[in-house]
């Protein structure tokens, strides 16, 4: 019993051992992920700023990345047609220019060329839309004719305006001579060109060009425009109108323009909507980290979301993009948004999902803790019935025999003198050694039918107990011999069977044992009830029962299930008055699973007992 309490002791220790060390783990992981929150909330506006750094980098990288695929081409490849050096007047060609053929990137609508002397013809603008572009509104060829005639007036004012000192940013390089006439010409009249070949062949011209500039207008038709534009003149000209090369002799209006000198404007239409809508969502996509937003147009600035933190730039000004009168663009205010209550979101929704896992943790630690102490509660308590049962076979074995050995002794000795009292002493003997067979057979039983079934068969169940019955008035007569009885039997069974029962699968031997431990269990507890116990079969449902009734104190509901454990006995071991092992009615169970039946308890109305075995026809 010592060994069993250490035992009852240890499982709640058990218990907290392994409860303890979850419960600290899920404290730890708790506040891991407040002190996350808490270092994501305060680091918030500098991850803001490093986005908004990142797109504004990204879109000038890019944008600038397209400008400059422009800056490298030769200026003279923006007029519709051009001559390259030649060694002799017969081999002189005028080529189409590249552009034609080029498909650039979607977003350039067109390259052009005008010249900004304010006396040039209007057929002197050239426009050379991109073939890898659609037709939309306000994009047409006609559209943009249109657009160029208005930029050009508005360079032409800010030439008269600023004169050289419009951009100071030039790179200089040489061309051959000839290409610079027929571009200052416009290849107008290639008859002249090829008669002043002579003259131009083998010499150079130094031309001067100024980087792109880009200017954001609109024209007359109320279409936003962007253009990039830089100013093209001979190096002589630092921007003038005046100069050129007189070094040349006059030997046909093909020179004139080379003798007088030139100032070009050329340069590319871009799609606004490219640079201030495609570009700026392409860009965020790349750079922006999740939990923030690009925000543009009227929104950008003027986020009232509770929480919201938000930092803005102006698209126009990070790329250098010059307004021209009531030219405005909304889309060009723009907004890097970050939610600040999300850290907080994000925080909750972790804690939830980790307070769910903690919730299935701690379910699964609490059910796996009730089944292990119930299972070690059935151990024990099965540990508690076999030490009766071991007590209770002690008892039972050493009272028959103390008895049988006394009894045989006064009969050695002589001391009966009569021969009714030595029949009272055999009979003692008899009844005694009945008991330890009862008890031998029972464990024996226990042992068989733990092991496996029996063979069972189809029989009137009323005619089985029938051809019982004489053993079962018999079997335990020492225990209930009563008045009245002619043959030596005890007169307390009645047997109450019913006729015409649908037959059942059960085993003699089986059915033989279940009734002899009920009619034991019975006259043990309802001996002087007045009442004899009752046998009876009946028919309830489709079930075909039989019972065994007593006027015994009967079992309290509380144990109603336990009585039919192994070892099982009511009351304390140690003060228990009437004898047994616990095992008869555990015994009957099994003879009735065996058998494919169902034992079970129920009271009986007035007082008393009724266990009930119930068969399924066969």
């Amino acid at each position: 019993m010592r060994r069993l309490k250490d035992f009852g002791v240890g499982l709640p220790l058990y218990g907290v051992l392994l409860v303890l060390p979850a419960l600290l783990l899920m404290v730890l992981q708790g506040y891991g992920l407040y002190k996350a929150y808490q270092s994501e909330n305060e680091a918030l506006p500098l991850r803001v700023e490093n986005n908004r750094y990142r797109l504004a980098r990204g879109l000038h990288e890019r944008f600038t990345s397209f400008i400059d695929s422009e800056e490298a081409r030769p200026y003279f490849e923006y007029a519709e047609v051009w001559a390259p050096s030649v060694p002799s007047p017969d081999e002189f060609v005028l080529l189409a220019t590249p552009l034609a053929a080029q498909a650039a990137e979607a977003q350039l609508e067109a390259w052009f060329q005008a010249d900004l002397a304010p006396d040039a013809p209007d057929d002197d603008l050239e426009l050379i839309p991109n073939g890898a572009r659609g037709r939309s509104e306000g994009r047409s060829q006609a559209d943009l004719f249109r657009a160029l005639e208005d930029l050009v007036e508005l360079e032409r004012a800010r030439f008269q305006m600023l004169g050289a000192a419009q951009n100071p940013a030039v790179d200089t390089f040489e061309i051959p001579l000839i290409t610079a006439a027929t571009h200052a010409d416009h290849a107008e009249h290639p008859a002249c060109l090829r008669a002043c070949l002579p003259i131009l062949e083998d010499r150079s011209l130094t031309v001067r060009m100024t980087r792109f500039r880009l200017v954001l207008f609109e024209d007359a038709a109320g279409f936003l425009r962007l253009a990039a534009l830089r100013n093209v003149a001979p190096l002589s000209e630092l921007g003038g109108m005046a100069g050129g090369r007189p070094d040349l002799p006059k030997a046909g209006r093909c020179l004139d323009a080379l003798q007088d000198g030139f100032d070009f404007v050329q340069g590319f239409f871009i799609d606004p909507r490219w640079v201030f809508d495609d570009l700026p969502t392409e860009i965020a996509l790349l750079t922006l980290d999740p939990g923030t937003q690009l925000v543009s147009g009227p929104e950008a600035g003027r986020s009232t979301a509770e929480g919201a933190l938000e930092l803005t730039f102006n698209l126009a000004t990070l790329l250098d993009i010059e307004r021209v009168g009531s030219a405005f663009e909304p889309r060009m205010q723009l907004a890097v948004l970050a939610d600040a209550a999300a850290p907080w979101q994000r925080f909750r929704d972790s804690i939830l999902r980790f307070g769910a896992v903690a919730v299935m943790l701690i379910l699964s630690l609490g059910t796996g803790l009730y089944f292990m102490t119930t299972n070690v509660r059935q151990k024990l308590a099965q540990a508690r019935r076999t030490q009766n049962f071991v007590a209770a076979v002690t008892h039972e074995l050493r009272t028959p025999l103390a008895s049988i050995r006394l009894h045989g002794e006064m009969l050695q000795d002589g001391i009966p003198q009569t021969p009714e009292a030595r029949n009272e002493y055999y009979e003692r003997i008899l009844g005694e050694t009945e008991r330890l067979s009862v008890l031998v057979e029972n464990v024996l039983q226990k042992s068989r039918l733990d092991g496996g079934g029996s063979a069972v068969q189809a029989a009137d169940l009323s005619d089985v107990v029938r051809r019982l019955e004489s053993q079962l008035r018999g079997h335990g007569a020492h225990h209930a011999l009563g008045t009245g009885a002619a043959d030596g039997q005890p007169d307390d069974l009645a047997f109450e069977l019913a006729d015409d029962l649908p037959k059942v699968r059960l085993n003699v031997d089986g059915l033989n044992s279940i009734l002899r431990n009920l009619i034991g269990n019975a006259r043990k507890y309802a001996s002087g009830a007045g009442e004899p116990v009752i046998v009876r079969t009946s028919r309830e449902g489709e079930a075909v029962l039989l019972e065994v009734l007593d006027r015994g104190p009967g079992v309290p509901a509380s144990e109603a299930r336990q009585i039919f454990e192994a070892f099982y006995r009511m009351g304390d071991e140690a003060t228990r008055e009437k004898p047994g092992t616990g095992l008869g009615l555990h015994l009957v169970e099994l003879h009735a699973a065996a058998m494919g039946a169902r034992a079970g308890y129920r009271p009986r109305p007035g007082g008393g007992a009724a266990f009930v075995v119930a068969f399924d026809p066969a």
